[in-house]
């Protein structure tokens, strides 16, 4: 599978919330790897989820226009953006839930020696 940001936004991504929290991404629908990619890059640049969502929404993202899916669990949602963000949380791998390791001040050195 191609990575949906790069290996350089990818490399971001694991010094900041870790390569477990990558590999379990990496096992969601293209979909929802869509929607939690860009949450934790806004995350990382210290936007409030409320200020992602709105600009999420502005930007007529196609997933609003998309119904649920029926074979995963919030198939009640008003759409599958909706129903992706649910089971992100659901999951725990909503951005805005975890605290990511990058927002202590650490350079990626610093992260790396760390773990």
């Amino acid at each position: 599978m191609a990575d949906p940001t790069g290996d350089e936004r990818w490399a971001c991504l694991d010094h900041a919330y870790g390569p477990e929290w990558r590999a379990r991404v990496q096992a969601l629908a293209p979909d929802l790897q869509q929607i939690v990619v860009a949450a934790a890059g806004a995350r990382i640049d210290e936007w409030s989820e409320e200020y992602w969502y709105v600009l999420s929404r502005n930007a007529d993202n196609a997933l609003f226009h998309v119904p649920p899916d029926s074979h995963e669990p919030y198939a009640d949602a008003p759409n599958r953006f909706e129903q992706g963000v649910r089971v992100l949380k659901r999951e725990l791998l909503w951005p805005w839930q975890l605290l990511p390791r990058i927002a202590e001040g650490l350079s990626a050195e610093e992260l790396e020696d760390r773990g």
